[in-house]
């Protein structure tokens, strides 16, 4: 097979051969050789260097006081409530304690005067419920069910059923 077959229309004028260019392989650029540092130089980067330690170590020294007076005021602010909750708790439980000594006084009067016990005065204080009130529930006998009949279950065969999800 030569070009004439392949080409048959084509006349030998007409036929361009693309080259294709051939890339200069480049030689990897030479590497600036390393700077040598004076002694005057080295001694000035190291004394740069040791105050940027200094004052990073004192900025964090300063951090650290200013993030602990924040907790410790948190922290009172934590108890001063928790103080006075447990204040305004504990005077409710005084007064109530006072309501019930004024009744108290109040019955041994009646009762040294042999008369009826005088009503307790009814003021409106809330009181947290100790327990629920009783209601007395009349016992009536429930008859007995009878028990529902179980059906029989079906059995069905696992002839050629041998993996888990048939189970």
């Amino acid at each position: 097979m030569g070009q004439k077959e392949i080409f048959e229309g084509i006349s030998g004028d007409e036929i361009e051969v693309k080259e294709t260019p051939v890339e200069d392989v480049k030689k990897p650029e030479k590497k600036k050789p390393k700077r040598v540092l004076s002694e005057e130089r080295k001694a000035q980067l190291r004394e740069q260097l040791k105050r940027g330690r200094e004052t990073s170590l004192a900025n964090r020294k300063k951090k650290a006081l200013v993030k602990s007076a924040e907790k410790e005021i948190k922290k009172k602010e934590d108890d001063k409530k928790i103080a006075k909750a447990f204040i305004e708790k504990d005077t409710s439980a005084q007064d109530e304690i006072k309501q019930l000594r004024e009744e108290m006084k109040a019955m041994k009067e009646a009762m040294q005067s042999k008369a009826k016990p005088a009503e307790p005065k009814n003021e409106k204080v809330e009181t947290p419920p100790t327990s629920k009130p009783v209601q007395q529930v009349k016992e009536t006998p429930k008859p007995k069910p009878q028990p529902a009949p179980v059906p029989q279950r079906k059995v069905f065969s696992t002839r050629g059923r041998t993996h888990r999800h048939y189970f």
